[in-house]
This record gives structure tokens, sequence and C-alpha cells, in this order.
């Protein structure tokens, strides 16, 4: 492992640059996960040593956009005094689903 202090960074604000080998399998494997998390390798890495996972989500956009129905539905009601109740408990049941889904992945991590 090689460690290099940056001259650019400040005085009080110390940065250093690691670099280290790895075989190619491993390089693979952290450039798909990289990818995957939509990060840099820095910002991978650093949250591996920190004890801060990175769980990717593959139903994230589902999940977002049964979120945004499920608030359009309560704005909907609550503006009308129409309260679409099938709808709404839908919704409901969607993102519970949905919550679930992601829970477990979480749990099995």
């Amino acid at each position: 492992m090689k460690v290099n202090k940056d001259r650019t960074s400040s005085k009080n604000n110390s940065l250093f640059t690691i670099s280290f080998k790895v075989t190619e399998e491993f390089r693979r494997i952290l450039e798909e996960k990289v990818k995957e998390a939509g990060m840099d390798k820095s910002e991978y890495i650093r949250c591996a040593l920190e004890n801060n996972p990175v769980i990717v989500l593959s139903n994230s956009a589902e999940i977002a956009r049964e979120f945004t129905k499920f608030n359009q539905l309560l704005a909907a009601a609550n503006i009308n005094n129409n309260t679409e109740f099938c709808e709404i408990s839908q919704g409901v049941r969607n993102i519970c689903l949905l919550l679930d889904s992601l829970l477990t992945k979480i749990n099995n991590h």
C-alpha cells in the first residue's frame, strides 16, 4: 500500500491519496458495486470503512412512485373532502409490500 499527502489540501484539512493492489476479480467486483451504487470509488470505500454499508435497492424508483401516488391521493382527499378509501388503502398496501421487501433485503445484508 502506498500513501501520499495531497499537496493541494489546506493545513487544517489534510488529504491523503492511498493506493493498493488488488486481484482482477476484486477490481471487477469493486467496479460493479461502485457503478451499481452510483458513487465513486472513494465514496464507496469510505462508506464501507465507516460501517455505513451501501445497499442498492433495485426497486427504489417503484417505492418513490408509490409514495408520490399515495401523497397525491391523500392531498386530493383532504382538498375535496372525498376520502377515496379504496385507492388510499391500495396505496398503503403497495407501500407496505415494497417496504417489506426493502427490510428483507436490508436484514439479509
